[in-house]
């Protein structure tokens, strides 16, 4: 199993520690993430997943067109092929993409 979730965390903890901090923008992303997640914690809360297993699921190692990388802002992807797996960097929920539909 990938540990795709250091990789995402890394990313987090310096948009909230260091990007956050020193730019107006990214502290109203910040303040938006943490209004979606106090609306939507209840429900995410029952449908806890672990990224390493989402991430090796729909975008694995042997994927040529692997990456990861932050978009801007509150999100940090993991993109292949046929699947991106969006990541708020604030809140901790994930969205899975299909770039077929």
């Amino acid at each position: 199993m990938s540990d795709s979730k250091s990789t995402y965390s890394e990313a987090s903890k310096y948009y909230v520690n260091v990007t956050v901090p020193q730019n107006d923008i990214d502290q109203g992303r910040y303040v938006r993430s943490k209004d979606r997640e106090k609306k939507w914690n209840q429900d995410w809360l029952k449908n806890k997943v672990n990224v390493n297993e989402v991430v090796d699921r729909f975008v694995p190692k042997g994927d040529p067109k692997r990456s990861f990388h932050s978009e801007g802002g509150v999100k940090f992807d993991f993109e292949g092929t046929r699947y991106k797996i969006k990541c708020d960097k604030v809140a901790g929920y994930l969205r899975i993409f299909d770039k077929r539909v």
